[in-house]
């Protein structure tokens, strides 16, 4: 199932708009791609700005290792940590 409040970029990233406040993330055909992750890092911290297909971050399987790129552009005001600290994780809510 596809959830029709999300936008999708090309390059499997989901963004969701509510306000002025845009929440990103992987979709899940991305996560079972890349089969079991075991390791995420996000290059940008709060207060940084991006612009719409900046890579943001890496995300790492035990198959391979791919970029995370940013659907829009705008300021990022939260990482999730949890999701960082324990990316095997991000299977259960892509």
């Amino acid at each position: 199932m596809v959830p029709k409040n999300l936008r999708y970029a090309e390059t499997h990233e989901w963004a969701l708009v509510e306000g002025d406040v845009c929440t990103i993330g992987i979709t899940k055909f991305a996560v079972e791609q890349l089969t079991d992750v075991v390791y995420l890092e996000i290059k940008k911290e709060a207060g940084d700005a991006v612009s719409a297909g900046d890579e943001f971050g890496e995300i790492e399987s035990v198959k391979a290792v791919s970029g995370l790129y940013a659907p829009v552009g705008g300021t990022v005001t939260e990482i999730n940590k949890k999701i960082v600290a324990d990316p095997a994780n991000i299977g259960s809510d892509p």
